[in-house]
């Protein structure tokens, strides 16, 4: 009697009486897998199947009826109501880095791509000093332990203190 390998079946399909099942497991269905790339043909026959106007028309409007329009001057933001306590608005571009003071939590300080850095009051917003002088965007910012210094350093290497 000839074993599998002998009579040109695959070598790795393990024979029935190896398979294990756990109780009372059934196979349902046996998928063979196609061993070789998909051809061409066969991808453009599966391309025929396919209506791209229908999904066209899903992505113009969602489910829900949400519509995002483009701010004039404003990337990616979203309408909606400010509630925020304090505002920092001084800043004409992207905000990269923050940091509070840490012995009474009254201060900030902001660095941004605009090569700014500002540092604020949190209790009312108000503007106490600009760090000027930056070549680049503000990437770090931070006060020293006792609040009595900050330092902030931007993308070109320049560090302010």
């Amino acid at each position: 009697m000839e074993s599998e390998s002998e009579s040109g079946a695959a070598a790795d399909t393990p024979p029935l009486e190896t398979l294990s099942f756990h109780g009372d497991e059934e196979i349902i269905e046996v998928v063979e897998l196609d061993p070789g790339p998909p051809d061409p043909d066969d991808l453009a026959q599966e391309m025929e199947d396919v209506d791209f106007e229908e999904e066209e028309e899903e992505e113009e409007g969602n489910e829900e009826g949400w519509v995002l329009e483009p701010q004039e001057g404003v990337v990616g933001s979203m309408e909606g109501p400010d509630d925020s306590e304090v505002t920092f608005a001084l800043h004409s571009a992207s905000v990269f880095c923050v940091s509070l003071d840490p012995k009474t939590n009254t201060l900030a300080v902001t660095g941004g791509e605009d090569d700014k850095a500002f540092v604020w009051r949190l209790s009312d917003g108000e503007l106490l000093f600009e760090c000027a002088g930056h070549k680049d965007s503000v990437t770090c910012a931070g006060f020293s332990h006792d609040s009595t210094l900050v330092a902030t350093g931007d993308m070109s290497g320049l560090l302010k203190v």
